[in-house]
């Protein structure tokens, strides 16, 4: 027999032709008859006629491939009866004598059912018949051909099977159609229109052709039935039906007082921030007890997805206040000044990061003000007796004026230490880096020591440095600048990065990492410079400053050093509206800052005085209590109080890093675009497909680079289609490029 020269494909009712443009993609031999479209293979029987016979350059199929001729609204019977046959058909109509036709063993053309069920050159399904389900197999049709057969033997397919393809994740589809019901349609195809409102019709008991979407959020707040599937998809990835939120707000909330209503949060934080501002006029006691209360009925709310979105401020800020009252139950004792040190370094530092967390929690002006009259009779009494008691104690008792280095937790620097300097890096914000640190894997070891007196910058960052014994005081200055003792000079930044360089050590710059055999000083951090500049607002820049710390930290170990040296020069004093003010005289102070000051010879004393650290003859005056010689100041230092003066000291070394466990829990493949599901620890992870594992150069990727896990933990990716069926291995690698996971697998999916 001669090979034949056509296929003939006819297909009187038109069911195949979804199909066809992604069959051209696999088979570039099918041509069609209709009007002619070159792009599409398509034109009248006499253009197909001269394809046939190659008389024309375009278009081109395979030499080894018979052509396959689709024949839409054309039935065989049409062909077989040459006399009655439509004129259109005629120069095709010989071609059932050169060629074959593609139709059942029976001799009747192939319809979708037909081939769906049929074991004899069909797929052999178990396909229900009923008119929705076959509906559903004409609508995704284009979908289905992509499918593997196994799954689909398994059990009987029905409408909801088929719809499935063309929306795979009905409660996800849903959430898009009510998050944008217009143009979420107008995107659509009708063929998934049809799959989308009959899967609606069917699962959810609901049409959008015909209910709104109002009905339909009526719905998702009653969670009834299947709808508490499509709710639970909204609180997993809220931010990507950004418009629902306000589509819930339209529900009569009197209807539907529930958790999942926006006006029902809106309504309790409304409450709340009437209680907390009443807590200004409050006594402290009582203030706490109701900080309790409130806490007891609003904490559920963190739990809901409103907080998640940003919609809760205050009922996060309350867990942070309630964590304050606490605290601040227990005033700081203890009969001398490091037992007062001891104290607050155990435990009282968590009131400071409370009042911190609970004013970043808050963006609103009306949230901020409901915060701070929080803080007023919560925070602001606790600070004031707490430092009053160290004053008085430090009359009776006073700190050392000038302990030696290793005292002071610094001592020299041995080869491969960096000395990091944190300019206000109080005790409490120290704690949290400690955590983040921790969190790294990193040793890190930490304890408290005293700042300098007064407890500023030009004193204490100089008195914690290595080239301390090289300095001396005279008069404190209106800087309280220490001397060279060598020279007598005032010291400068330059004349003090001079004598770093002249004792051995390498002044790094911010971004600089030296050489790692020998030691360094360097600074990181804006923490006094933002609460000198923005007050209160320093709260909102606490986790970016710990975070470019971090960051710092791990580019020195990266880069050798051993070990990483922290200290700071002092704490400070925070209170939202403003510290109290008392008064002192023009004419008795000679230098004057926030929170201390230098007399004039010969002054009286009217308050607390303290010895210079450079030099225990130059007295120091102490605003007492938390109070500044100037009004309005949010921000200070200067003075004493264990926030101002028990300081933090670091030593970070580098030690085996927690990796964390990932797991890929699924693979799917569609043509050459791989889906990927996730567990676990997943942040800063990427996903790449390689043909090693180990080799970044191996990728098969278009990208050729590792892509990004989202949030929901899933990825894509899209491998090269010249290795199309090729042994692969998909790789999890965390943030520095070491494999966390892996799994096998073959480019498209194939066996």
């Amino acid at each position: 027999m001669a090979p034949p020269v056509a296929v003939l494909w006819t297909d009187k009712e038109r069911e195949w032709q979804t199909i066809l443009p992604r069959l051209r993609e696999a088979m570039p031999q099918v041509f069609t008859l209709g009007d002619f479209d070159l792009a599409s293979r398509t034109g009248p029987g006499i253009w197909i006629r001269a394809v046939l016979a190659r008389a024309m350059s375009e278009p081109q199929w395979p030499t080894d491939t018979v052509p396959v001729i689709y024949l839409p609204g054309v039935g065989r019977s049409d062909l077989r009866a040459i006399e009655a046959c439509p004129a259109p058909l005629l120069p095709l109509a010989e071609l059932q004598y050169r060629g074959v036709f593609w139709t059942q063993q029976s001799g009747r053309d192939w319809t979708l059912r037909a081939f769906l069920q049929s074991e004899q050159g069909g797929l052999g399904l178990d396909v229900a018949q009923d008119a929705a389900t076959l509906a559903a197999v004409a609508r995704a049709l284009s979908r289905l051909a992509d499918e593997p057969l196994a799954p689909l033997r398994v059990k009987r397919l029905e409408a909801e099977d088929f719809n499935a393809l063309l929306h795979p994740d009905p409660a996800r589809t849903l959430l898009q159609w009510l998050n944008d019901p217009k143009a979420t349609r107008a995107r659509w195809a009708p063929g998934e229109w049809a799959a989308f409102r009959s899967a609606c019709r069917d699962k959810y008991a609901f049409d959008p052709e015909g209910d709104s979407e109002l009905e339909a959020a009526e719905q998702l707040v009653k969670q009834k039935g299947s709808w508490k599937a499509v709710w639970t998809r909204f609180e997993e990835a809220p931010g990507a039906f950004p418009n629902v939120k306000s589509v819930l707000k339209r529900v009569q909330i009197d209807l539907f007082p529930s958790p999942a209503l926006p006006l029902h949060n809106e309504n309790q934080e409304n409450a709340l921030r009437a209680e907390l501002i009443k807590l200004k006029n409050s006594k402290p006691h009582d203030a706490r007890k109701r900080i309790s209360e409130l806490e007891a009925r609003h904490g559920e709310r963190r739990a809901w997805v409103w907080a998640r979105l940003g919609d809760a401020p205050l009922a996060c800020a309350l867990v942070h206040l309630a964590v304050l009252a606490e605290t601040a139950s227990r005033p700081l004792g203890g009969t001398t000044p490091d037992q007062v040190a001891e104290q607050f370094a155990q435990e009282g530092w968590r009131a400071d990061a409370a009042a911190i967390d609970a004013l970043a929690a808050v963006q609103d002006q009306k949230d901020v003000q409901a915060v701070q009259a929080a803080l007023t009779n919560l925070y602001a009494p606790w600070l004031e007796a707490s430092a009053l008691h160290l004053q008085h104690l430090v009359g009776e008792d006073p700190l050392p004026v000038n302990p030696g280095l290793e005292e002071r937790a610094v001592g020299p620097l041995p080869s491969g230490s960096c000395f990091m300097f944190i300019d206000g890096l109080r005790f409490d914000i120290a704690m949290k880096l400690k955590q983040g640190l921790d969190a790294k894997g990193w040793s890190v070891d930490l304890k408290h020591c005293w700042s300098t007196m007064p407890s500023v910058t030009a004193t204490g960052k100089y008195a914690v440095s290595p080239i301390a014994p090289l300095l001396d005081g005279n008069e404190p200055g209106d800087q309280f600048c220490p001397l060279i003792a060598a020279t007598a000079q005032p010291l400068s930044h330059d004349r003090f990065q001079r004598l770093l360089s002249e004792s051995g050590i390498q002044v790094l710059d911010r971004d600089a990492t030296g050489d790692p055999a020998g030691c360094a000083w360097t600074e990181a951090g804006t923490i006094d410079d933002a609460g000198h500049r923005e007050g209160w607002k320093l709260s909102r820049r606490i986790q970016e400053e710990l975070a470019w710390i971090i960051q710092r930290v791990a580019s020195l170990l990266n880069a050798g050093w051993r070990e990483i040296r922290v200290a700071t020069d002092h704490g400070w004093l925070l209170l939202p509206g403003g510290l109290p003010k008392v008064h002192l005289s023009k004419y008795v102070a000679k230098h004057r800052w926030g929170r201390c000051a230098v007399l004039e010879t010969g002054a009286d004393a009217i308050v607390q005085t303290v010895p210079w650290f450079w030099n225990k003859d130059a007295q120091i005056a102490i605003a007492p209590g938390i109070s500044c010689f100037e009004a309005g100041m949010e921000y200070a230092h200067g003075g004493l109080s264990v926030q101002e003066c028990v300081t933090p000291a670091l030593r970070i070394r580098a030690g085996a890093a927690k990796m964390p466990v990932v797991s890929i829990t699924s693979v799917t493949w569609k043509g050459l675009k791989c889906s990927v599901a996730l567990d676990g620890d997943t942040q800063g992870c990427m996903i790449d497909l390689r043909s090693k594992a180990g080799d970044p150069s191996s990728s098969l990727t278009v990208e050729r680079q590792p892509r990004p896990i989202a949030k929901e933990k899933m990825a894509t990716l899209y491998a090269d289609d010249a290795h199309q069926d090729a042994a692969a291995v998909l790789v999890v690698v965390s943030e520095d490029g070491r494999p966390l996971a892996k799994r096998a697998t073959t480019v498209g999916g194939g066996a």
